[in-house]
């Protein structure tokens, strides 16, 4: 009933009438291949209940072992009259774990409610995936398909989508007339919905992004407004929070050391819309247990409200001291805002959006100070739009200042921070809107 390899193109209901009519009349067999959309896929436990159109033959699997190699043929009373015993041979049919699985995933898919619920997310996917085509209209055709069972057509190589997706950790199949295919897991619910467009988002950004970013021109290097995407953010906001380390504010030998001795705890550093705090028990980016010495980690709040409430003390240091051990638990947040990044372009006379920073490497500790370079798609901001790909920068910037020159803030989402685009620590920070960012020379790198 509808063409899964083919592009998620549905056979249309009059043509399914059209050809249960002429079997009828003619006496032949209609078989469908529901091993695509069989078994809830598309909200229904078959496809073809959604026409009413009913086969004489059908052939399922996949959604029947819920992940375990399971198939069946089913058929009418009067179409098996012809499959005696004896007739048709298996090696494996009718294989006791086979079979138990089976049932097993009936007693989920026909629980009540369990159906509806697939419709309704899959509506619900539906409905956002198309609110994406609207803001990708260069990368996204159209939006097709049943309950779970969705295919987006593309306009460009559907290949590239895909690509950009699995960057994104989302996989998805590519399948014919350019569709790109996603079947997620029936059992989905809102917020993993979400999370799925979210990275489509930004994958089909990706691609308009390297696009856009040919014929890339030179700007005159010095401080601009910055408009720095979240993955920049991560880049530069983690360096702050590895600096952490009490022992060499104690000694004099950071940031955070205090003039005449001493450290910045409970001294006002940043902006005061600042919060930075490492949970190892947050749902987006969770940290580890134990660090390497094996203490165990527990939330920190590193900056509150701008003000540094806690630093990092290892056994030595606060054995030392006389404090209890505070480690880092390999995960840091941010709070943000509520501006998009679309927001905080509108309101930029003239700046630079960063969508990354690379090859970072340390100048001045004691201020946090680096140098690097942009990356992945650099653009000029004039009267509120993007007007021009630029060639890309090289920067001798600190989040201290970055931190103390926030214009806007966005909505914090979880990042790759690694200079090689690696998982890295896991990290969520938002996009930041910031004047008098320092840009030094101009790089012809890639």
């Amino acid at each position: 009933p509808i063409q899964g390899e083919g592009g998620v193109r549905a056979v249309p209901p009059q043509c399914l009438r059209g050809l249960r009519a002429l079997c009828d009349e003619h006496g032949l067999l209609l078989i469908f291949d529901e091993v695509q959309t069989g078994v809830g896929r598309t909200g229904k436990l078959f496809a073809h209940e959604k026409v009413g159109v009913t086969p004489d033959i059908m052939a399922i699997a996949k959604g029947i072992g819920g992940g375990f190699p399971v198939g069946a043929c089913l058929s009418t009373r009067e179409a098996g009259k012809g499959m005696t015993a004896g007739v048709h041979g298996t090696t494996f049919g009718g294989n006791p774990l086979a079979m138990a699985v089976g049932n097993a995933v009936l007693d989920v898919v026909l629980a009540p409610g369990f159906l509806e619920t697939v419709e309704r997310t899959g509506l619900l996917m539906k409905q956002r995936l198309a609110e994406l085509k609207d803001r990708h209209p260069a990368v996204i055709e159209d939006i097709r398909g049943e309950g779970l069972l969705i295919g987006i057509k593309c306009r460009v190589p559907n290949t590239d989508l895909a690509n950009a997706a699995r960057n994104e950790h989302l996989l998805a199949v590519p399948a014919g007339d350019n569709v790109l295919r996603l079947l997620p897991p029936l059992n989905i619910d809102e917020s993993i919905v979400s999370q799925a467009v979210a990275m489509l988002d930004r994958a089909a950004t990706a691609i308009e992004k390297a696009r856009r970013s040919l014929n890339a021109v030179a700007v005159e290097p010095g401080r601009y407004t910055v408009v720095l995407e979240p993955t920049a953010v991560g880049n530069l906001v983690q360096l702050m929070a590895f600096a952490t380390n009490a022992r060499q504010a104690d000694e004099g030998r950071s940031f955070f050391s205090k003039a005449g001795g001493g450290n910045k705890i409970g001294l006002k550093v940043v902006d005061e819309r600042v919060n930075l705090r490492s949970d190892p028990q947050d749902t987006l980016a969770p940290g580890v247990p134990f660090d390497g010495d094996g203490l165990p980690t527990r939330k920190v709040n590193w900056i509150e409200n701008g003000t540094v409430r806690e630093l990092g003390y290892d056994r030595f240091w606060a054995q030392r001291q006389k404090v209890a051990p505070v480690v880092l638990p390999g995960c840091l947040q941010m709070q943000g805002g509520s501006q998009s990044v679309q927001d905080m372009i509108a309101s930029t006379e003239r700046g630079i959006l960063v969508t990354r920073f690379w090859y970072i490497r340390p100048v001045d500790p004691r201020t946090i100070l680096y140098t690097g370079l942009t990356r992945d798609g650099t653009f000029l901001i004039e009267r509120g739009r993007v007007t021009r790909a630029i060639k890309n920068l090289r920067f001798n910037e600190s989040p201290v200042f970055l931190l103390n020159n926030i214009e806007a803030l966005g909505q914090p989402q979880r990042v790759s921070a690694s200079e090689s685009g690696s998982a890295g620590v896991p990290i969520v920070v938002p996009a930041i809107k910031a004047r008098d960012f320092t840009f030094t020379s101009l790089s012809d790198a890639v």
